[in-house]
């Protein structure tokens, strides 16, 4: 929506068209995979609109990766940075998501943990 991908003025344009790519792609009966950080609920509420208008099931694919590895990555990215409270606002937000997404309307929720020295992954059905 922009040619510069840290416009985040082309932000909610940006989610219009991905909502209705997906919408198009769900209808269709294809596989609709979502790459988008969706920590709160509000932000996921209208995808799960979408599945239920198409009447599919709902998957969420958690990357559980630590603050640690979130700060490593994040200093070495050339083309902007945030800032630590950034960070850790964000791993408190998907601490408190992981507990209700079955009852928000994922059929399955499957845990990546990828740079916390656990299991690389479990489904919590």
């Amino acid at each position: 929506m922009s040619d510069d991908e840290n416009d985040q003025k082309a932000t909610n344009a940006a989610f219009d068209v991905l909502h209705f790519i997906a919408a198009k792609r769900l209808e269709a009966g294809h596989l609709t995979v979502i790459d988008a950080t969706n920590v709160q609920p509000e932000s996921r509420r209208s995808l799960l609109s979408l599945t239920k208008e198409q009447h599919v099931l709902a998957v969420a694919i958690v990357l559980d990766v630590s603050e640690r590895v979130c700060a490593d990555r994040n200093a070495a990215r050339a083309d902007r940075q945030f800032g630590a409270h950034v960070l850790r606002n964000q791993q408190s937000q998907l601490r408190r998501s992981m507990r209700g997404l079955r009852r928000e309307g994922f059929h399955r929720v499957y845990v990546s943990q990828g740079g916390r020295g656990g299991r690389d992954s479990h489904v919590r059905a």
